[in-house]
């Protein structure tokens, strides 16, 4: 049996928009939020970083936080 670290954090990003309209024909627009969320969770994987300093962004507008495991257990 490997000794796999466990997890102790959960990373999450609240996508609002996918980079296309909810009508019937699926629309391009402006908004699309999945490659800003993977390119913060590349951060947060690599240097475990999740600041509003290093994104750049105002609390207020934030999408993405990481929640302890033991809080979810909880």
């Amino acid at each position: 049996m490997r000794n796999t670290p466990r997890t102790t954090k959960i990373w999450h990003y609240m996508i609002e928009n996918d980079g296309f309209d909810l009508g019937a024909t699926r629309r391009p627009i402006d908004k699309n939020d999945p490659p800003d969320a993977l390119k913060k969770w590349k951060i947060w994987k690599e240097k475990g970083i999740i600041t509003d300093e290093w994104f750049g962004i105002v609390l207020s507008q934030k999408k993405y936080w990481v929640v302890d495991v033991e809080t979810i257990i909880k």
